[in-house]
């Protein structure tokens, strides 16, 4: 689903070799290998809701997004979704994460889900060499979100093609979970649009 020139610089940055879309409502995508790169590594950015993590999550890290889905016929439906670090076992290299999914009726579910860090997760703070690095090659954009205005790493997987039926872009910076905004816009008009409204920094 991807063009090689996005995949390569992806896999360089992120050690990412694909690239889902999800958010409200997503399965669980399969686990990547570990990076092998010495420069940070951040978060998935392939999915918010991926049960895999490489960043460090800290317990009060929460996160709150608004997702717009179109439809090829142009029904508009918008959600919500809050993430939550509860809390965080470093010995068992997990992290506990609770979702709460808001439907556009107001309706919420929540889900609690134990994710898998892997080892040698990068602080936040170190995101930092990771966008400058983005900067240098050119993967870098400043993006302007509900929730501020941030420097950050920009992906774009290329116009649709037949064998490709979905452009994604995404931003990501130095945020918990990482995702600033993400889109996926396919060749039949339907979308889904992602963005960041608010999150607080556990500390």
């Amino acid at each position: 689903m991807l063009s090689s020139n996005w995949l390569t610089a992806a896999t360089l940055l992120f050690g990412i070799t694909s690239l889902p879309f999800a958010g409200c409502g997503s399965k669980p995508q399969s686990n990547p290998a570990p990076a092998q790169a010495q420069d940070p590594v951040i978060i998935d950015i392939r999915d918010v809701a991926s049960k895999l993590v490489s960043i460090a999550l800290v317990a009060g890290d929460e996160a709150e997004y608004e997702i717009q889905e179109t439809s090829a016929d142009g029904t508009v439906t918008v959600s919500r979704q809050r993430m939550r670090v509860i809390a965080v076992d470093s010995s068992a290299n997990e992290a506990e994460i609770e979702t709460t999914n808001t439907d556009q009726d107001g309706t919420e579910t929540v889900e609690k889900q134990k994710w898998e860090i892997l080892p040698g997760s990068t602080p936040r703070s170190d995101l930092k060499g990771t966008i400058e690095k983005c900067r240098r090659i050119g993967l870098y954009r400043s993006v302007s979100v509900p929730a501020g205005s941030f420097d950050a790493c920009f992906m774009d997987s290329g116009e649709p093609t037949e064998q490709h039926p979905a452009r994604m872009k995404s931003w990501t910076a130095d945020v918990p979970f990482g995702v600033v905004r993400k889109e996926m816009a396919a060749a039949d008009g339907s979308s889904h649009v992602l963005v960041l409204k608010s999150f607080v920094a556990g500390k």
